[in-house]
């Protein structure tokens, strides 16, 4: 009988620790997945801005190229090649403004920080 009683005893801590550490795995594991969702997000975010700079490179390149071609041929009339402001301000406008990825993107990374505070909250 006291055979059983130490058995027993040391069945019921054993089992205590196994639930504790059941509780602390749980605990990194949502400390974890938030880390991976926090990832996933900037990831999103520096690809898009990627995206943006690889872009307005391409259009500042091509403008190089113009402007040196242009510069390689003779002028004949100078007044002919003053961009007027209302073009200049598109340009600016299409820069700024959102494409359907960045909003798809912005979208995901919303629905994503949403589910993560209901987790916490739960």
């Amino acid at each position: 009988m006291v055979k059983n009683a130490k058995f027993k005893a040391k069945y019921d801590e054993v089992k205590d620790e196994i639930t504790k550490l059941k509780v602390e795995l749980k605990s990194r594991i949502k400390e974890l997945e938030k880390a991976r969702i926090d990832t996933v997000a900037k990831n999103a975010r520096c690809d898009v801005e990627n995206a943006r700079h690889d872009a307005e490179n391409a259009e500042l390149e091509a403008r190089v190229m113009k402007l040196e071609q242009d510069s390689s041929q003779p002028q004949s009339d100078s007044s002919s090649k003053d961009i007027p402001d209302s073009i200049v301000a598109n340009e600016v406008v299409s820069v700024n403004s959102k494409s359907s990825e960045e909003k798809m993107i912005d979208s995901f990374l919303d629905v994503a920080y949403k589910k993560i505070v209901s987790d916490e909250i739960r």
